[in-house]
């Protein structure tokens, strides 16, 4: 009966503390995903600064892909995050934003091409986007400090379960022992108790 109990709180332990190092893996893929959502963004910006001084639609294409990118990194965001009510109702505010700087940025394009490069330098329009900016990057950080403090509170809840399924091994390990040796020497005793009762029938036989 302690073996069976003493098996199923190991294997139990096991389980949870393989459980909890999946939630601390799937707290930093959330935290790459937001980095990527970050670094699309600035990759995109980079390319539509590049379209908005020197022209040329090849500018376009690497804004473009950037933003693809983008896309599928929120979305990615979205699904990982679905256990978390609190950053799923960021996700919303977080694809308006981006939808709007996307916006900006085509509407920027736009101008370049009818209007050319003054009007998109004017400090009007560089304040537009900064603000743009900072808005999406507020929000992603908040959304990483979120996966920053999960990320302490799995830590730890892994650690624990990781002591915890090494008490149970040791437990278990000093049990059997326990356990195993007096069975071991009774049965070395009661052996050469057989066998010397053996050879005595036989010296009397």
């Amino acid at each position: 009966m302690v073996v069976t109990v003493l098996g199923w709180a190991l294997y139990d332990a096991a389980n949870t503390s393989n459980e909890s190092a999946n939630w601390v893996a799937h707290t930093y893929e959330v935290l790459e995903m937001t980095s990527e959502v970050n670094e699309g963004l600035s990759r995109a910006a980079s390319a539509q600064r590049g379209y908005l001084l020197y022209g040329g639609d090849a500018f376009l294409s690497d804004r473009d892909q950037a933003l693809k990118k983008v896309d599928d990194a929120v979305t990615r965001v979205k699904k990982l995050t679905s256990d978390n009510p609190i950053q799923q109702r960021r996700i919303p505010q977080l694809e308006e934003l981006i939808a709007a700087r996307v916006a900006l940025m085509q509407e920027n394009a736009r101008l370049r091409r009818t209007e050319g490069l003054d009007i998109v330098r004017s400090p009007a329009a560089s304040g537009v986007v900064q603000q743009a900016d900072k808005r999406v990057d507020d929000l992603i950080g908040e959304m990483e400090q979120e996966e920053q403090r999960l990320l302490v509170l799995r830590h730890a809840q892994e650690q624990n379960e990781n002591k915890r399924e090494l008490t149970i091994v040791v437990v278990v390990g000093v049990f059997s022992v326990i356990v195993l040796i007096p069975a071991y020497l009774g049965f070395i005793f009661q052996t050469r108790a057989r066998t010397s009762a053996e050879r005595k029938l036989l010296d009397m036989a």
